[in-house]
């Protein structure tokens, strides 16, 4: 008996453990939205400005051309995000497929995933990866000279 009681409550913990993945993967994915955006504005604002020290941070641009040409590349060849794949799998794993009562998540999820034509989304990304492919080459990130 012990054994089949064991074996109930490792399935609702893996389910619990499943569906906090999902959230958790669902905020990450939100802040890396919100880095791609960052990241591009920051590198139209510091060719605007006098201050152009941005354009030389190898790390961050490189990272963030590298996120959005990601983003580009799956929105072209008309594929789901793989992170999406991901937390969908997760949330199906868990049992919940949909809304259940975490307010945040909630409306991370709306914000992550609008109710827009995909084009809405689609093609700023594709514009956003060009321009920071653009601007890469254009500005590239490497140490000033002196």
């Amino acid at each position: 008996m012990p054994r089949i009681l064991f074996i109930i409550l490792s399935n609702h913990y893996m389910k619990v453990l499943y569906r906090i993945s999902a959230d958790l993967l669902v905020f990450l994915h939100f802040i890396w939205i919100i880095f791609m955006l960052w990241g591009f504005g920051k590198t139209v604002i510091a060719l605007l400005s006098k201050n152009k020290g941005f354009l030389y941070n190898i790390t961050v641009r490189t990272v963030h051309l590298a996120g959005i040409l990601f983003v580009a590349f799956f929105i072209l060849i008309d594929r789901p995000c793989p992170v999406t794949i991901w937390e969908i799998n997760l949330r199906v794993f868990s049992g919940i497929s949909s809304y259940t009562g975490s307010f945040i998540i909630h409306y991370l999820e709306k914000l992550v995933y609008p109710e827009v034509p995909a084009w809405v989304v689609n093609i700023p990304s594709v514009i956003i990866g060009a321009a920071s492919f653009f601007l890469y080459l254009i500005f590239p990130p490497f140490k000033r000279r002196r």
